[in-house]
């Protein structure tokens, strides 16, 4: 039961990945998240004249940073 488990969580892992590595380099950066704000502007009644377009945009630019943040080692030795 338990293989079952990680089996469907490694699924849903790599299928988000794949979602989020828009360029399919293999790996998720910056660019792909600007990909995926891209195709949210141009949802927008007046794309890049919207004024949520601005909102989506810092949206993903602070998380981006978040995660970036995130990412780097801990300098605080235990």
């Amino acid at each position: 039961m338990t293989s079952a488990t990680r089996d469907l969580v490694q699924h849903k892992t790599e299928r988000s990945f794949d979602i989020m590595d828009a360029n399919g380099d293999g790996y998720v950066d910056w660019s792909d998240y600007q990909q995926l704000v891209d195709r949210y502007v141009t949802l927008l009644p007046t794309g890049k004249n919207d004024p949520r377009a601005g909102g989506i945009q810092a949206f993903y630019q602070m998380y981006w940073q978040e995660l970036l943040r995130h990412s780097q080692p801990d300098s605080v030795s235990a």
